[in-house]
């Protein structure tokens, strides 16, 4: 090592290392961000690595088995105890704000074969109990004998209600009510759904539906872990990990997919007009206590680096006289 290079390491030792770190971190923050960033190395980046993890089959094997891992540690009880208050304090009153959402999205949310199937089992099966109610009243008979000529005929009415005119009265009530209940149901259920969307989006309701998207996160919140471990069981995880890959492998292989990510990356920059980091931080108001603590861990890693024989080789070659 010559005496150059050793005074140069001692000196960068003495402290003359964290100004040259806090001019380079100074440096960077005044640079504007699309100086920075190009957006067609940030695209070949992106590429490479999701074609290089997604072409491992370890990869794979690697994400199935941390998913399993957690898993197996399902703690007991409920979730609620293992959500802080402070997330989740904040997150209900979110849930609780009364937000009215668009009506014509909601209609369309709600405008699907399995809304319809729900709502048609739920009412033909309501108004069908109601029919079998009225069907049964004809079969009603009066006990009293004050209100009957005698005993005798009390009981022959009975047994013609069971087997006779009024037996089939009944009978053809319920099959009639029951074949009008569905003719009415297929022909009102777009005109049912409308009206739950109208409900979901009235101004009145906004309230209830707020209260109601909480009362969904306590519920979660308060069920076993064991059971909504078990909810997750049934989407079968390892095939969506096998999904994902699949879905990212064929966005890797798609045409045009590299100058997609770089013009989005390069309309993102373009938005910025040439401000630089500080310009971002001194707008968001953001505290910059920060800064001091990142310039010092850059200091530490880079004092171990410099006492490296790797840096030292590096320097002496740097100041060498040719």
């Amino acid at each position: 090592m010559t005496t150059t290079t050793s005074i140069l390491l001692a000196r960068l030792e003495s402290g003359l290392l964290d100004g040259l770190v806090g001019l380079l971190v100074e440096f960077l923050m005044e640079r504007p961000v699309a100086e920075l960033l190009d957006p067609d190395w940030i695209a070949d980046q992106v590429i490479t690595t999701l074609d290089a993890t997604t072409r491992q089959e370890h990869t794979e094997a690697w994400i199935r088995d941390r998913i399993a891992e957690i898993r197996e540690r399902v703690p007991e009880g409920s979730a609620a105890p293992h959500v802080p208050e402070e997330v989740s304090e904040p997150l209900r009153a979110v849930l609780a704000r009364e937000h009215i959402p668009d009506r014509d999205l909601i209609g369309r949310l709600i405008d699907h074969a399995a809304m319809e199937q729900i709502f048609k089992d739920v009412l033909v099966g309501s108004l069908s109990g109601f029919a079998q109610k009225i069907s049964r009243l004809t079969e009603v008979v009066p006990q009293s004998a004050q209100l009957t000529r005698g005993l005798g005929r009390l009981k022959a009415l009975q047994r013609k209600a069971s087997h006779g005119v009024l037996g089939g009265l009944s009978q053809e009530i319920e099959r009639t009510a029951r074949s009008q209940i569905r003719d009415h149901v297929d022909k009102s259920i777009h005109a049912t759904l409308s009206q739950v969307a109208d409900h979901i989006c009235a101004a009145e309701h906004a309230r209830l539906y707020g209260a109601y998207r909480v009362h969904l996160l306590d519920t979660l919140l308060a069920a076993d872990a064991t059971v909504l471990a078990a909810e997750v069981d049934k989407m079968d995880p390892d095939s969506l990990v096998s999904t994902a890959a699949a879905v990212t492998r064929a966005l890797v292989k798609r045409p045009g997919i590299r100058e997609e990510i770089a013009s989005m990356v390069r309309m993102t920059l373009e938005g910025t007009a040439g401000r630089s980091v500080q310009d971002f931080l001194d707008e968001s108001g953001l505290d910059q206590g920060w800064r001091t603590e990142l310039e010092q861990q850059i200091a530490t890693h880079a004092r171990v680096f410099i006492k490296t024989p790797e840096f030292e080789t590096w320097l002496s070659q740097l100041l060498a006289e040719e």
